[in-house]
């Protein structure tokens, strides 16, 4: 299927163990993340990555993942919610991605390995007396 297509990974070389909730963006994509497995040691070489419908595709070891000094969270501009970040990496891994991230590290450690929460923070709002500064 998609994998193929957009990977080069053929459907045989996947152990697909379950998938998450869809998940519906502010701007109204939904996706569903597919939590599995790629078989037979491939290799980053070994992609045949269509760049027209991949942007990037990167690894990144659960060790570095679970890193307690490389979790953290963030809140986007006019956001209501704090979202995961990892910084562990030669890639921040941000937004839906670590989202996704996190839920999957969340479901699949147990809590002595991966116990990380997203702290809430009210979001900063501008005084009336400083604006226009």
């Amino acid at each position: 299927g998609q994998t193929h297509k957009e990977l080069g990974i053929k459907e045989s070389d996947i152990e697909v163990w379950g998938s998450g909730n869809i998940i519906v963006t502010r701007r109204e994509t939904s996706v569903t993340p597919v939590i599995g497995r790629i078989k037979n040691n491939l290799k980053m070489k070994d992609f045949k990555i269509q760049s027209a419908e991949i942007e990037d595709v990167f690894a990144v070891p659960l060790e570095d993942l679970c890193a307690q000094e490389s979790i953290g969270f963030t809140q986007f501009r006019g956001s209501s919610a704090s979202m995961p970040v990892f910084t562990g990496s030669k890639r921040r891994i941000w937004g839906l991605t670590a989202l996704i991230t996190h839920r999957f590290l969340t479901s699949l450690l147990p809590p002595k390995v991966y116990s990380h929460t997203v702290k809430y923070l009210p979001p900063v709002r501008e005084s009336v007396r400083n604006k226009g500064r």
